[in-house]
């Protein structure tokens, strides 16, 4: 099934803080995925840094459905909600790590 999460941006715009919390979730450049036969393949993602707004939160789907109800209620009251206006993203053939 579809969920969804709605928030409304707050103030102004800005490129994240070095060392915030929207730098840490915004701002990755390196993927991580498992292959089907075992181990683990490592990818290179680039794309410029996002432009971050605060946000309120409006809606979440039910977090105890979708994460269980232990998850649900750490997830419930989160430590900061922001929008990112996003980019296109460029992702590099990946590597097997070993």
């Amino acid at each position: 099934a579809w969920s969804s999460v709605k928030a409304r941006a707050t103030g102004l715009g800005a490129v994240s803080r070095a060392g915030s919390r929207e730098e840490f979730i915004s701002e990755h450049y390196w993927g991580y995925t498992r292959q089907r036969h075992g181990g683990t393949l490592e990818y290179r993602v680039e794309h410029p840094r996002w432009t971050v707004w605060s946000a309120e939160l409006i809606e979440l789907p039910p977090l105890d459905l979708l994460y269980g109800p232990a998850l649900a209620i750490a997830l419930k009251h989160p430590a900061s909600a922001f929008v990112a206006d996003g980019s296109a993203v460029s992702v590099h053939r990946g590597v097997r790590l070993r």
